[in-house]
């Protein structure tokens, strides 16, 4: 799953994917800014065949709360 999320954000942020890793957020990661988080949500969705709850958005902005939520849901 890990690697899945980083190649949908390194295509979308236009970055290498071995720039991203579980400790990359919005605040450090260049070019994920709101308008790239809003790209990264609807790819995820898209991909994984879900919706977010408007609750959980705000903890979307890091890999690894990606990865928390994701792991949650298939579990």
């Amino acid at each position: 799953m890990e690697k899945i999320v980083i190649s949908i954000m390194s295509d979308i942020l236009d970055i290498p994917a071995d720039l991203l890793n579980i400790e990359s957020t919005i605040e450090n990661t260049e070019k994920w800014d709101s308008l790239n988080q809003l790209t990264i949500i609807l790819a995820l969705e898209e991909h994984y065949k879900i919706t977010f709850p408007d609750e959980v958005l705000p903890t979307l902005n890091s890999i690894k709360g990606i990865l928390k939520y994701l792991e949650q849901i298939h579990a």
